[in-house]
């Protein structure tokens, strides 16, 4: 598998729409609706702003001091865009508004539509697992036999439900050893490894089977993204964690937001 960041400066900018003249800044929250503080030094550099999904719509917007800015979205991550008209970068404390994209949040259900693509999983690696796993005289290995009832599930999206659901049942109670194709060998028969172990599979196994997936990471937590349809809209699909992290967290000073619901 190929390894490497997917960026917003790789594909086309568009300018989010209804700005600055429906975007504007107020102290209520609908009950779909988040809120957003991040201080930025702007400049005439575009910059991405927090998001939760890749389809956040943005409600509204202030900057703090007040700052001419414009705003975009990237049409390959979905993410949304800032940047001021000034060329020297000066601090911006920048609040915002946004309304997550609900659907992201619901794995396919049986039925929706999902469109596959070929090409995806390269052939060293799709040979590698028709060979080693998928075909039944190759192993008797009962964790390979499980990805086989898994694999002859024909509906697309109770596929990968199965598949969430056989993940679920991992350990990391052992030290899995081995490098490249045997290290991913090693793990599926062991059904041994964390979040960014099972994402690695799950996205592997997508790919396999021509669903376009991705990975989304922090420095905690890993979890996969598929695509319904060719990479116009995701569905994220969570598999679950393992070992421990921690983080210190300072809530933000939301300037008067108010915390009250309106409709």
């Amino acid at each position: 598998m190929r390894d490497y960041p997917i960026d917003w400066t790789n594909g086309t900018i568009t300018p989010v729409p209804g700005w600055p003249d429906d975007i504007v800044w107020r102290t209520s929250l609908g009950t779909d609706e988040l809120p957003g503080n991040i201080a930025l030094p702007l400049n005439n550099q575009w910059q991405p702003l927090p998001a939760l999904t890749p389809s956040d719509q943005l409600r509204a917007l202030r900057c703090t001091p007040d700052t001419p800015i414009e705003l975009a979205r990237s049409e390959l991550t979905g993410q949304l865009l800032i940047k001021s008209k000034a060329s020297a970068p000066a601090p911006v404390t920048v609040d915002f508004i946004i309304a997550p994209g609900q659907t992201y949040f619901s794995p396919l259900k049986p039925g929706e539509c999902l469109t596959l693509q070929e090409g995806l999983c390269s052939q060293r690696l799709a040979d590698l697992l028709a060979k080693q796993i998928f075909c039944s005289e190759t192993s008797s290995c009962k964790a390979y036999e499980q990805l086989r009832g898994i694999d002859e599930v024909i509906n697309v999206p109770q596929r990968l439900m199965a598949l969430m659901d056989w993940l679920a049942t991992f350990s990391d109670s052992k030290n899995v050893t081995g490098q490249d194709e045997q290290l991913l060998l090693n793990m599926l028969r062991e059904k041994q490894g964390v979040c960014r172990h099972k994402a690695t599979i799950f996205q592997v196994l997508c790919h396999y089977w021509g669903i376009p997936a991705r990975q989304v990471r922090n420095v905690s937590h890993r979890f996969v993204e598929i695509s319904p349809d060719g990479g116009h809209t995701w569905r994220q699909y969570q598999l679950g964690g393992g070992g421990r992290s921690t983080a210190d967290i300072t809530e933000p000073d939301w300037g008067g937001l108010s915390s009250t619901r309106v409709h």
